[in-house]
């Protein structure tokens, strides 16, 4: 039925001049049954290279989030690899950037240490978190983002919210998540290192650098690299001391951060990706 709906889409597939874009997973029969068509394949947080192997050939150009994953596609695959990262639309962010830099949102109340992004319990580190939030009624911790309805995350969730310096202000449209960043003084990304988590590569430390706000994270691998420019933490006492050194001791430069996030836009990385795809 699939193949059906496609040829009707599609006209014809067994073409070179169609390009079949696979996003999250894998389409085994369809990449195998059209050898002609340029094939790309973006595997998402949860590439598995030993149960996907075998399909992993039939693909021209393969887009892993983590150096490590190219770094073990490259043991067995001739075709071509480019690390993705999708980074934040800059022309928006720059805008908003501008605009508040004007502001000083910042000297009003508690510094603000923030978070956008999915409330669930297999992605924040909540046992950290409690004891973060919990001792550390200086600052005044917000999230955005929509809320799993799982009971392991709705009990986390109900536990920070009893904590006044702690707040969940529901899920933002893009538009205004500039805004929303340029209000922390502190952005976090308090991962676990599960492994859905140890194969992403947030975007989020993009958008808070776009806005020039410096970032704490979980040793999460894809931002490795960044570690010049991140303050990363482990145990809760780790986190509370990263925030104290990124909210007081302007341990990195705003200009830094913010040439990480333009070389890092969906612009910048479609240029590269191009250059990718047309090397011979």
């Amino acid at each position: 039925m699939l193949q059906i709906q496609l040829f009707i889409l599609c006209g014809t597939l067994d073409t070179s001049d169609v390009v079949l874009w696979s996003v999250y997973c894998h389409h085994e029969k369809i990449v195998k049954h059209y050898p002609k068509p340029y094939k790309i394949y973006w595997p998402g947080d949860l590439f598995n290279l030993n149960s996907e192997r075998e399909v992993l050939p039939f693909y021209d150009l393969i887009m892993p989030l983590t150096e490590e994953s190219i770094s073990q596609l490259n043991n067995f695959y001739n075709g071509k690899s480019f690390l993705s990262t999708t980074g934040c639309d800059w022309e928006l962010f720059d805008q908003e950037f501008k605009k508040s830099s004007k502001t000083n949102y910042k000297a009003e109340n508690k510094p603000i240490v923030g978070y956008i992004g999915n409330i669930s319990s297999f992605r924040l580190d909540f046992e950290n978190l409690k004891a973060v939030v919990s001792n550390s009624k200086e600052w005044e911790f917000t999230f955005y983002g929509p809320i799993e309805q799982d009971s392991e995350t709705r009990n986390a969730v109900d536990e920070l919210s009893c904590f006044e310096n702690c707040n969940f202000d529901g899920e933002l449209s893009y538009d205004q998540v500039p805004a929303a960043i340029a209000s922390f003084s502190a952005g976090i990304i308090p991962y676990k290192l599960n492994e859905f988590n140890l194969g992403t590569n947030p975007n989020k430390f993009f958008e808070y650098s776009a806005m020039g706000v410096p970032c704490i994270s979980s040793r999460i691998p894809s931002l490795q690299k960044f570690s010049d420019f991140i303050v990363f933490a482990d145990s809760a006492m780790d986190w509370i001391h990263g925030i104290e050194k990124s909210i007081h001791s302007c341990n990195v430069n705003v200009n830094d951060l913010r040439k990480i996030a333009y070389s890092h836009s969906p612009q910048e990385s479609l240029k590269r990706l191009e250059e990718t795809i047309l090397k011979t």
